[in-house]
């Protein structure tokens, strides 16, 4: 029905505001006024702001209740949100136009979280799993194990890879 929509209005816009209207939008800021509302709709209800296809098995219990006069980036948005959905054994993991809804265990499977360039980790939440590989550039494999081991969270992996001729995580 979007699609069919957006060709509908295609039809009628001149060329500049067909540009215009392919254009990105400002990200919008998003305020969060929750009380005892059930985790299936705050969920659904976030991923209809930010256009994200919501993918969920199961949500926690109960109802979430949150009220501020803060608003909040998209980023901003899935770091608060997964702030309380982790202490429900549960997190928010975004992948592209996905917004994936995951049981915490200490076997999350890679493959489904996003990879982050290192460079662009500090655009992610406190609070999101990513996986992020980064070269040891000839350092100990196992040096680097321990110096990485203390800053992974209860679900967090290091897990040397062999690629190339050099070491990785």
């Amino acid at each position: 029905l979007r699609e069919q929509t957006e060709s509908d209005i295609a039809l009628v816009l001149t060329p500049e505001q067909n540009a215009q209207w392919a254009a990105p939008q400002p990200t919008q800021k998003l305020m969060f006024q929750f009380r005892d509302m059930k985790w299936e709709d705050v969920l659904n209800w976030f991923a209809s702001q930010q256009d994200l296809t919501l993918v969920m098995d199961r949500t926690p219990g109960g109802t979430f209740t949150y009220s501020d006069t803060r608003s909040y980036s998209p980023g901003e948005g899935i770091d608060l949100l997964n702030s309380v959905l982790m202490t429900r054994g549960f997190t928010l993991v975004r992948r592209e136009k996905m917004l994936v809804v995951m049981e915490l265990s200490a076997n999350i499977p890679l493959e489904l979280l996003p990879r982050v360039p290192l460079e662009q980790l500090d655009e992610r939440g406190r609070f999101e799993i990513v996986s992020v590989l980064f070269p040891l550039d000839g350092r100990p494999v196992d040096a680097v194990l321990q110096e990485v081991k203390p800053y992974l969270s209860s679900y967090g992996r290091a897990i040397p890879l062999a690629r190339g001729g050099h070491d990785h995580r």
